[in-house]
C-alpha cells in the first residue's frame, strides 16, 4: 500500500452501491474501485465545505 494512505471499511446502503456501479460502469470502466471511492470521497469533502464556508473543518458546523 502506498505511504500516507490508510485501508478503511464502510458499509453503505444497496441503492447507494447501485448508484455507484452505475457511475463505475459509466465513467470509470478502465479504472479501479478504490480511484472510484477516493473521487467521490474528495467531492463530498468539497461540497462540504462549500456548504458550511469553513475550510479548516469542514464538519464543525454539521453538529
Amino acid at each position: 500500500m502506498a505511504k500516507g494512505m490508510e485501508r478503511l471499511m464502510v458499509s453503505i446502503p444497496a441503492d447507494v452501491k447501485s448508484e455507484i456501479d452505475a457511475v463505475k460502469q459509466q465513467e470509470f470502466y478502465d479504472k479501479p474501485y478504490a480511484e472510484l471511492y477516493r473521487h467521490i470521497l474528495r467531492l463530498g469533502l468539497t461540497q462540504m465545505r462549500e456548504t458550511t464556508g469553513n475550510q479548516r473543518n469542514p464538519t464543525k458546523q454539521l453538529v
